[in-house]
């Protein structure tokens, strides 16, 4: 377990959050502010900070991106499966 933010989490929480994150700015296009409000109060400096870790790849965001799709295509494989 670590503590981030001041929040006692595992490691896939974590790396969740980072990722959660860095969509929001990407593919949102929300401010480091906006992002930090929406995502339990982080200051707009953390999301910055997880930002560039996440840009010098300093977290494995790719393979918990990549599980995430996995995941969600099995699941739509298996409701296709049911729905026939």
């Amino acid at each position: 377990m670590a503590t981030i933010f001041g929040i006692l989490e595992d490691d896939a929480s974590i790396l969740a959050k980072f990722v959660a994150v860095e969509l929001a700015s990407r593919l949102a296009g929300m401010t480091g502010r906006a992002v930090g409000a929406h995502y339990a109060a982080i200051r707009s400096a953390a999301v910055s900070i997880i930002r560039r870790n996440v840009r010098q790849r300093k977290y494995d965001v790719a393979q918990a991106v990549q599980t995430l799709l996995t995941k969600i295509r099995n699941d739509e494989a298996r409701s296709a499966k049911l729905n026939i």
